[in-house]
């Protein structure tokens, strides 16, 4: 399967202004953080694994990585930005990123989600096709509480 090759480049941050005020450092260092977010954890990864938080933290192992799927995947299609911060502040993308899901749930990732979005960004994807997903029948396929396409 095909797997996202991050460069140094796709690493690096340009978040709206509205958003900067919530991520302030390369090392992600809160005070109230939990066991779940590694020291070394990139802006990068902490923001993905907000993303799949907000998104689908009810979900299980399979349903937390699909979700994360949906957003390395449009890193690798050139229809969509090139790197996980651009993909998920895109306009009109993510709607946690309108509702302020996406910021609350950056003090609240849990262990599960970690590890599976980090299963989904050191081996190989479950599913490399995905592009969508969403809670209501989009014409694709339904796992857990979302309609992937």
């Amino acid at each position: 399967m095909k797997r996202v090759a991050l460069s140094p480049s796709q690493y690096q941050i340009t978040l709206p202004k509205s958003e900067t005020n919530w991520i302030a450092s390369e090392e992600i260092s809160q005070p109230n953080s939990t066991e779940s977010e590694k020291p070394s954890q990139t802006r990068t990864e902490h923001l993905l694994y907000s993303l799949v938080q907000a998104e689908a933290g009810n979900q299980d192992e399979k349903g937390l990585r699909l979700v994360t799927d949906v957003v390395l995947n449009r890193v690798d299609d050139p229809r969509f930005p090139s790197t996980i911060e651009e993909v998920i502040y895109a306009p009109g993308q993510f709607s946690v990123v309108r509702n302020g899901a996406l910021k609350k749930a950056q003090g609240e990732i849990s262990e599960k989600v970690v590890q599976a979005v980090d299963m989904e960004l050191n081996s190989d994807r479950l599913d490399t096709d995905i592009l969508y997903f969403n809670n209501s029948n989009n014409g694709g396929w339904k796992y857990g509480g979302h309609w992937f396409k």
